[in-house]
């Protein structure tokens, strides 16, 4: 197995990675979209698949000190009903990982990445004109909650980027 060293990373990707860690934090918080830049430059500066591992450990911190100050928000029956699809969606990501090489994860990094754009952008210009959002009973909003589930753990596994698919449908 090759193991990834930061011996190769100079002063200045090392700064990019340290700034782009700060973005994980003020993204757990109020600016979301920060996030996405945290991403991208961690896919830059290092391998893309190890990029994804790097950055669990910081991701995993900030999950755990948003769950532990408002875990008292949560509507708790809403995350059960997801945890199958996101599940699913992670054993899909896994498969993934293990068949992809470097050069497809970090293609897949960048086009998720820009369908997460697209999709905010796009939901953003829609916002007014959508209709009332479909009861998580009926037929529909449980195929909605199974596709958005499954993206958000396809896209966790494979790009740390699954808080933006479970902001639009929990925002749905």
């Amino acid at each position: 197995m090759d193991t990834m060293t930061l011996w190769h990373v100079t002063g200045w990707e090392f700064a990019a990675l340290a700034l782009a860690a700060l973005l994980v934090g003020f993204s757990k918080t109020a600016v979301s979209g920060a996030n996405t830049v945290s991403l991208a430059v961690f896919a830059a500066v290092l391998p893309a698949r190890a990029s994804t591992g790097v950055l669990l450990p910081v991701l995993i911190a900030g999950d755990v000190l948003a769950v532990l100050t408002y875990r008292r928000h949560a509507h708790w029956p809403t995350l059960w009903r997801l945890f199958p699809a996101v599940a699913a969606g992670v054993v899909v990501g896994t498969v993934f990982l293990m068949w992809a090489d470097d050069r497809i994860v970090r293609t897949s990094i960048g086009a998720i990445l820009l369908v997460m754009a697209g999709v905010t952008v796009w939901r953003r210009r829609t916002a007014d004109a959508e209709a009332e959002p479909e009861p998580v009973t009926s037929r529909a909003g449980r195929l909605k909650a199974r596709s958005y589930g499954v993206m958000g753990g396809f896209t966790t596994m494979v790009a740390n980027a699954g808080g933006p698919v479970m902001s639009m449908y929990l925002l749905s």
